[in-house]
């Protein structure tokens, strides 16, 4: 049996970024392989991309908010993680996307295959009281998961592809109800639902993929609303308090707890603090400032939003790292989607993937996440070089 080498290791190294509870003071351990990688890349290549430009100056927009910092240490460190995301994950993904696209793929797509039988192992071993295989809780895996899930919706949504994808079988569909089944998590049926509306509002025969849509969400909702008649877990009481009670509102804002709070008191430390509190110290700079936010203090405790994070990625990265570096952050991601070059890639599984997982961001609040850098460095290798080298390879002289 003759092995791809390139499909194994974007699937190993897939399988590094997405474990969390390894980790040596603060450093994920898994990741030791690709920084061996990235070495080697850096010192054979004697180049680097062009997007260090961007990183740099991110990097010097989210510095000066360090002075400001309540925990100096923790967002050094935090400004050393930009750098070494990009250069140990972002670029090992980008080198291995532009020598065999495909073959990335189908590496990340077995990886997460592989992610969520083990991670359903546990779940039914009684290992985990809710599926989130080696990430810190289900709601990381979920967001984690986005690239499998687009890659089943794309083969579902879309009859023609621009570059080969990985072919999606009953198999994981079964796979898809499982990872909601055992995660229990909200996000995962969010990622289903905006990845089903981003990707039914692409291309062409949009009302028939609409149509589609509609009907799959109606399915879904109604065995929703039986499951939770019969069950007790997160999934079944969300629904019932939501769907299921005299006012859908208040149902929602009983789902949502203090999550508007934490939003909202980090939009008020945003305007208050143009260069940030300090990357990745929100949370303490809450704790130590309690006195400055009566409002949000006299809360009862079940709202009370003071050691929390903010829940908004974009809001956050206002408060913490500061407006500058936001707006470079945003300008980024633009230019990684929107590019000249990156158009030809546009309507594929990773144009899909980073957009669908800016979207999801609006109600999380980690940038950090080095599955999320994945995508970045695969995002990065969307440029005339690479869609000519994948048409060559799916379109052989004959």
């Amino acid at each position: 049996m003759k092995f791809n080498k390139i499909e194994l290791t974007s699937f190993a190294f897939s399988l590094c970024t997405s474990v969390d509870l390894l980790s040596f003071m603060g450093f994920r351990v898994s990741l030791i392989p690709m920084v061996i990688y990235g070495v080697a890349l850096i010192i054979k290549n004697k180049s680097i991309d062009k997007n260090i430009f961007f990183v740099l100056v991110f990097f010097l927009c989210c510095a000066p908010s360090v002075m400001f910092s309540y925990a100096f240490g923790k967002s050094a460190g935090y400004l050393i993680w930009i750098i070494f995301n990009f250069f140990f994950i972002s670029y090992v993904f980008k080198h291995l996307a532009q020598n065999d696209y495909s073959a990335t793929l189908k590496g990340l797509f077995n990886s997460y295959r592989f992610q969520i039988v083990c991670g359903a192992i546990f779940y039914f071993a009684h290992l985990q009281d809710r599926a989130h295989f080696l990430y810190y809780e289900p709601s990381y895996f979920a967001i984690a998961l986005i690239p499998y899930v687009v890659i089943v919706l794309c083969n579902f949504f879309q009859k023609e592809n621009k570059i080969q994808i990985p072919k999606a079988q009953f198999f994981d569909i079964f796979l898809c109800i499982v990872a909601i089944y055992t995660t229990k998590s909200a996000n995962l049926l969010l990622v289903f639902l905006i990845g089903t509306c981003v990707i039914s509002l692409h291309g062409k025969n949009k009302m028939l993929k609409i149509s589609i849509s509609l009907l799959i969400m109606f399915i879904g909702f109604v065995g929703l609303y039986f499951y939770a008649k019969t069950n007790n877990d997160l999934i079944a009481i969300t629904f019932r308090n939501v769907f299921m009670s005299g006012d859908v509102l208040d149902g929602l804002k009983d789902r949502v707890g203090n999550r508007w709070y934490r939003v909202e008191m980090a939009y008020h430390v945003a305007l208050e603090h143009f260069w940030g509190v300090g990357i990745g110290a929100y949370t303490e700079y809450t704790l130590s400032n309690k006195s400055a936010y009566p409002f949000y203090n006299s809360l009862p405790w079940y709202l009370n939003p003071f050691g929390l994070p903010a829940i908004n990625l974009y809001v956050e990265m206002a408060a913490t790292c500061g407006w500058m570096a936001l707006i470079i952050w945003l300008i980024w991601h633009h230019r990684l989607l929107f590019a000249n070059e990156a158009v030809l890639f546009k309507g594929t599984v990773i144009y899909f993937s980073l957009l669908i997982s800016m979207i999801v961001l609006i109600i999380e609040s980690s940038f950090m996440r080095p599955y999320y850098w994945v995508l970045i460095g695969i995002c990065m290798s969307h440029n005339r070089f690479t869609f000519k080298r994948i048409f060559n390879n799916e379109n052989p002289l004959k």
